[in-house]
């Protein structure tokens, strides 16, 4: 069990670090990347809580899962609301739209709108891949 801890204490960080190569790749922009990895520990507290409510232990395999599931599947999430709302953005900057907060609210509404749909279709599509399991687990 040490050695499955100290190994995480290198792993962490390692991924972290190619999250935010990869952010910063997409974006080419050291701010944006930086938003978006902000909120992946914000969807981590969900995870945590189920882990919590169910009674499971953090074990490495937990952290495992954590890490890979966790880190790019929010990243991931947020990186494509990040670039549609900023894309509807910049494209009223462009067609000289954006003149008061009203504006720059209704840039934000599209780019989320545009991005509601597919994002809706992903998480409904790895519900369903998870209810066999889940309730095999309940009836075991």
């Amino acid at each position: 069990m040490a050695e499955g801890e100290q190994r995480l204490k290198w792993i962490v960080p390692l991924v972290r670090a190619l999250h935010a190569g990869a952010a910063f790749l997409l974006f080419s922009s050291l701010t944006e990347a930086l938003i978006v990895l902000a909120s992946v520990p914000f969807a981590l507290v969900g995870s945590f809580w189920t882990l919590y409510l169910l009674g499971y232990p953090l074990s490495a395999p937990v952290w495992v899962g954590l890490l890979s599931t966790g880190g790019p599947g929010d990243a991931d999430r947020a990186s494509s609301w990040w670039s549609t709302s900023t894309t509807a953005f910049h494209r009223r900057v462009r067609e000289g739209r954006l003149r008061s907060r009203e504006d720059i609210v209704a840039a934000h509404a599209e780019g989320t709108v545009q991005r509601l749909r597919p994002g809706s279709d992903r998480d409904c599509r790895c519900t369903a891949a998870k209810r066999p399991v889940a309730a095999k687990l309940a009836w075991a």
